[in-house]
């Protein structure tokens, strides 16, 4: 039981960091979108 529970807080922190990883590529990702069509609008208000 007790292995089971250690095994389950193991799994718990390893979600955890990839959220924490996979939230700092996904604000990456976003802000290079945002940049793509504030450059396309630009361009198109010329």
């Amino acid at each position: 039981m007790a292995e089971k529970y250690v095994w389950h807080k193991i799994a718990w922190n390893d979600y955890q960091k990839w959220i924490k990883e996979n939230k700092a590529i996904a604000k990456k990702i976003i802000e290079l979108i945002f940049r793509y069509i504030s450059t396309i609008f630009l361009i198109f208000q010329d």
